[in-house]
């Protein structure tokens, strides 16, 4: 077992994050565990002569420990371990917490995306993502906290822009035709790339809201890091978690649309929590009552 450095919470020596406050976990050179003393060899002894004019061994101190860096977030250029199992039911968990908040905040965020013909869609995400993340540091969301990606207006507004596109041209890509001559022809190629993609841009910008907001990211540098953490040896893995989030916010979508006001920011915690073992979050954590979800119960 490890001991995180922060809070002294013992984890899995497997854990790159402490499952009580989120801090990163910092293996401990072996040069830090024991730094041993050695007498010197005879050609190493001091040359200062004892008032008898023998020479005497001299000490050597203990070596300084080799120095390191603190362990930075997972690189996004690596694998990066999906678990969709746990971030579906760890963010199932943080839904159901404040279940109300969370579904009336997308309604507010719906509302006014439809007023504004989507121009504040990406800045309202990003600020959904900031309610979730007071949610998983033990503080209290409130819907007001929804403004709160509005301080990053441009960049989210220019992701939010891409996002469209994207998923504008593979949503419409199961239905292109195209004629020769009098005969109107179906392509299935386009469907299948609309399969293959669609998964994976869901998956991409997943993760480029919560980087512009959290890590003060532009919207160039927040897709480039998306993108290779998305795109590196996990790429299957994470298609499969797009996949099943487009799933689940097609099934949102029944019953009406009533679900979908469940489904939605269900997904959006869920994500939430994907980003948070990916990249870790930035900013002191809360020392509240309100245990986190991750936290071990015992």
């Amino acid at each position: 077992m490890a001991r995180c450095a922060n809070c002294g919470h013992e984890v899995s020596d497997t854990a790159r994050f402490c499952t009580r406050c989120g801090s990163p976990m910092m293996k401990t050179p072996a040069s830090l565990e024991e730094a041993p003393t050695r007498r010197l060899g005879e050609k190493d002894r001091a040359t200062r002569q004892a008032p008898g004019g023998a020479t005497r061994p001299a000490y050597l101190p203990p070596e300084s420990p080799t120095s390191y860096a603190p362990m930075a977030p997972p690189s996004a250029t690596g694998e990066t371990p999906v678990d969709l199992g746990r971030w579906l039911s760890e963010g199932w968990q943080l839904y159901k917490r404040d279940a109300g908040t969370f579904s009336m905040a997308f309604l507010v965020m719906l509302l006014l995306s439809l007023v504004t013909l989507t121009v504040l869609t990406g800045p309202l995400l990003a600020g959904f993502y900031h309610m979730v993340f007071k949610s998983m540091r033990g503080e209290k969301p409130r819907v007001g906290d929804l403004f709160k990606g509005l301080d990053r207006f441009w960049p989210n507004a220019f992701a939010w822009l891409v996002n469209a596109v994207l998923m504008s041209v593979l949503g419409g890509g199961s239905s292109v035709r195209y004629s020769v001559g009098a005969v109107t022809v179906s392509s299935p190629l386009f469907g299948l790339i609309s399969f293959i993609l669609s998964p994976l841009v869901w998956a991409v910008f997943m993760f480029v809201y919560p980087l512009i907001l959290e890590r003060r990211r532009d919207t160039a540098a927040a897709l480039d890091e998306a993108i290779r953490t998305v795109f590196g040896r996990s790429a299957l893995q994470f298609w499969v978690c797009g996949f099943i989030f487009e799933i689940l916010s097609f099934i949102g979508l029944l019953a009406c649309g009533v679900g979908f006001f469940v489904s939605a920011p269900f997904i959006l915690c869920a994500q939430a929590i994907a980003y948070r073992d990916t990249f870790g979050l930035i900013g002191p954590w809360s020392q509240s009552p309100s245990q986190p979800l991750w936290m071990d119960r015992d």
